[in-house]
C-alpha cells in the first residue's frame, strides 16, 4: 500500500496531498474498515449502473445513479477541490498504474460504466 501511495502523490499538488494524508490520519484505525466499505458502495453501485445502461442519460434512473456517483466522490475528497483534481488525475492514467494496482481495480474499469455516467452527468449539466 505504501509504494502505491507514493506512486499517487505524484498526482495531487502538495496541499492536497498534506489534506489527504491529514483525512487519512484523522480516520486511523478506521481507515481500513472505510475503504472497505467505499469498495462495497462502488462495486454496487457498478452493478446497479450495468444493470441500467440503456436508461435515457437524462432521466431519473440515470440522474440517481449519477447523484450516487458524486456522493461517492465526495464522501472520499471531502469535496477538497485539489483532492479531487488528484483524483481524476490518477484515474485518467490508470493506464500507467502498477500491475497489482490495476488487478484490485479491474472490477470498476467496465468502460461501459463510465461512458454511461459520463452522459448521465453531461446530461444534468445541460440547461
Amino acid at each position: 500500500m505504501q509504494d502505491n501511495q507514493e506512486f499517487f502523490r505524484k498526482y495531487y499538488t502538495d496541499e492536497a496531498w498534506a489534506e489527504l494524508e491529514k483525512r487519512q490520519s484523522d480516520l486511523g484505525a478506521e481507515l481500513n474498515t472505510q475503504a472497505e466499505e467505499g469498495t462495497r458502495k462502488w462495486a454496487l453501485l457498478f452493478k446497479d449502473i450495468q444493470a441500467s445502461l440503456d436508461a435515457d442519460p437524462a432521466g431519473p434512473t440515470a440522474q440517481e445513479l449519477a447523484a450516487r456517483w458524486q456522493a461517492l466522490i465526495d464522501e472520499f475528497t471531502g469535496r477538497d477541490r485539489g483532492i479531487e483534481q488528484g483524483v481524476a488525475k490518477v484515474w485518467s492514467d490508470r493506464t500507467n498504474w502498477p500491475s497489482q494496482m490495476r488487478a484490485q481495480t479491474e472490477p470498476f474499469m467496465d468502460k461501459r460504466v463510465w461512458e454511461f455516467i459520463n452522459r448521465a452527468r453531461a446530461a444534468r449539466l445541460k440547461p
